[in-house]
């Protein structure tokens, strides 16, 4: 999804925690909401995973997006 658009996630924004850890959350509360990777009308520099910004819940626009993820169930027999 890298360049197309960036990922609206549901963690909050916040500064992570002095330890390092896989997968961190965000604060419990706060106004922001985290965005990763760049979009089409970013700079080439913003157009990776680890890329971490923020915007208000409210904000629309055309290069914000959300990533649809399901579990699928394997079909073993």
């Amino acid at each position: 999804m890298h360049g197309s658009m960036c990922e609206w996630c549901a963690d909050r924004y916040g500064d992570y925690g002095a330890v390092a850890a896989t997968d961190p959350q965000g604060p419990s509360q706060g106004a922001g909401r985290v965005s990763r990777g760049g979009s089409w009308g970013n700079d080439s520099w913003f157009c990776r995973s680890a890329n971490r910004s923020w915007n208000d819940p409210y904000t629309t626009d055309y290069y914000i997006a959300f990533r649809v993820a399901a579990d699928v169930p394997s079909k073993t027999p």
